[in-house]
């Protein structure tokens, strides 16, 4: 991975869908002790997974973050984020702000979001009928423990990102 404040960035750029795995798995493991393993790219349409949340990154270009989960994993991630299993609860809020960690991390580390101004953000649920018009920039499906979460980025959009 080639993030933005290493001396061979000079511009914003669009990660791989393998630097979109290394990102996501960075997160976990600084985050809640968990590790993400690329399985590959999705296949066709949406997986059948219960929680999905975007960030839309609205700057200089466009951007939309959408992640993907089942509320098994939400769940494992609220427990190993706090070490209470008690917080299993607050399963969607966990994923949440896992989607929020990887949009910040995202921005500082590809997009110039150190260097450029972007719009506040906040992680807002979505389903696929509202993702944009055109395949994902980045797209990866990984494996954390034993459940499979999706991620996917499109980066450059004008207007396509404003409605979610």
């Amino acid at each position: 991975m080639t993030p933005l404040s290493s001396p061979q960035a000079s511009q914003p750029r669009i990660p791989s869908s393998f630097e979109l795995a290394e990102l996501v798995d960075k997160v976990l493991s600084d985050w809640a002790f968990l590790s993400a393993v690329p399985a590959g790219k999705p296949a066709e349409g949406p997986a059948d997974l219960e929680l999905e949340f975007s960030v839309s990154l609205i700057g200089p270009f466009d951007s939309l973050l959408v992640l993907r989960g089942g509320h098994a994993f939400a769940a494992d991630l609220a427990q190993a984020s706090t070490g209470d299993p008690g917080a299993r609860a607050d399963a969607p809020d966990a994923f949440k702000e896992l989607c929020n960690l990887v949009a910040s991390h995202l921005l500082t580390a590809f997009l110039g979001g150190g260097e450029l101004d972007f719009q506040s953000f906040v992680p807002q649920p979505s389903q696929a009928s509202q993702w944009p018009g055109r395949p994902a920039d980045a797209e990866i499906v990984m494996l954390v423990d034993r459940h499979p979460m999706e991620a996917r980025l499109w980066v450059g959009l004008h207007t396509e990102a404003r409605h979610v």
